[in-house]
């Protein structure tokens, strides 16, 4: 067998808070004979501040700070680090290039590159769709910004070769195109798991994971959990922070709903332990929130633990295939509660079991290696074989 030159690839992701995904692309391209580099801003984009690179494969972007999620500051940083980006790659010069997207001024800067360099692969990966994903309800001075940014976005986006979403809803808000469109959900790299034995007795045990921002229907979840508590007792377990916080607590206290408090928890062993008291994750937003999947529902699932859910698209789909949970909106609020209070210590054994399963097959590391394989699967000779 001949031996063949290695393609440079390079993985352009402007955050790293999906580490994991990286990890996934980067590893699949390793085994396919390529040198890999991973180019990232220098600004982390959670707690607003500078940060050090963790490998020595990744190159850093200088990035101008921002401090507000909405704000003109964020479009100037996003457009600055998009143009720096652009320069880079035309130094590093690579044969495959994995960008994920947002920042949506990346697809202007380099569809242009690929114009010019035709024999340049490129795969464009929607992680997000930034604002669009927020509820901006009647606000045309948010909405004007928004649809202007995702033009920008749209326009050039069929220039890749393949184009990426990390879930099936956003596949019907992307423009028309003859380009491969393939879901890659994001995953998580397999850990050691710490088994619990969690007991359907007399008090159910739920748990809200992630950010407590203006995305999430407090008071739905408020609701629901005090129309539960009239009937059976509960605890709600709360893993997070973010501007909403207070606004959450004062609101749970006022209904009386009891629950702890543990701040952001990012050990994983420290994260499952919370998770393993509990019976239910809360994956509640507000209705006019564009996501089809959350990282907290991945780490529920991880724990096999079922979802009270109202994310449309595939978190809701995937529930109702597999049984594991509750699709609270579809379902209504009464018969949610209902179906709660009626369900038996074997009902919620099936449900976990069922949770396990749909995690396995969509969001392990074999679920992910297999979905990424199958991105490739019509290119590989031409991309991976020549010499």
């Amino acid at each position: 067998m001949k031996n063949l030159a290695k393609k440079r690839a390079l993985i352009i992701c402007h955050s790293d808070y999906y580490d994991n995904r990286i990890r996934f692309i980067e590893q699949f391209l390793i085994q396919k004979n390529c040198s890999v580099h991973i180019l990232v801003s220098d600004f982390d984009h959670i707690k607003k501040q500078k940060k050090i690179p963790r490998k020595e494969n990744y190159f850093q972007i200088e990035t101008k700070p921002y401090y507000k999620n909405i704000s003109f500051q964020r479009i100037i940083s996003h457009n600055n680090f998009s143009k720096k980006v652009k320069k880079t790659i035309e130094i590093l010069k690579p044969d495959i290039l994995w960008v994920m997207i947002p920042p949506n001024s990346l697809v202007e800067n380099i569809s242009q590159y690929k114009k010019e360099n035709p024999k340049l692969f490129l795969i464009y990966d929607v992680i997000d769709m930034w604002p669009e994903t927020l509820p901006f309800r009647n606000s045309a001075l948010l909405k004007i910004p928004s649809y202007l940014w995702k033009q920008i976005r749209d326009k050039g986006i069929s220039a890749a070769d393949i184009i990426v979403t990390e879930c099936n809803l956003y596949k019907t808000k992307l423009p028309q195109t003859q380009k491969k469109v393939q879901t890659v959900y994001m995953g998580k790299p397999e850990q050691k798991s710490f088994f619990h034995l969690v007991v359907w007795e007399e008090m159910i045990q739920f748990c809200y994971l992630g950010s407590i921002n203006n995305i999430i229907d407090i008071s739905k979840i408020v609701t629901f959990l005090n129309q539960l508590q009239k009937k059976k007792k509960i605890f709600l377990h709360i893993i997070g922070d973010g501007e909403s916080r207070d606004k959450f607590i004062d609101e749970l206290k006022m209904k009386k709903i009891n629950y702890k408090y543990y701040g952001k928890i990012f050990d994983e062993k420290n994260k499952e332990g919370v998770l393993g008291k509990c019976h239910f994750g809360l994956n509640i937003m507000k209705e006019d929130v564009f996501i089809g999947l959350t990282m907290k529902s991945i780490d529920y699932f991880k724990t096999s633990l079922p979802l009270i859910n109202t994310i449309k698209g595939d978190t809701e789909e995937l529930i109702n295939q597999y049984a594991a949970g509750i699709n609270l909106d579809l379902l209504g609020l009464d018969e949610s509660v209902n179906q709660l209070i009626k369900m038996k210590s074997n009902d919620y054994k099936k449900m976990r079991e069922n949770t396990k399963l749909l995690y396995e097959n969509n969001f392990s590391g074999k679920a992910i290696e297999k979905q990424i394989d199958e991105l490739f699967m019509d290119v590989t000779p031409k991309i991976f074989e020549k010499g």
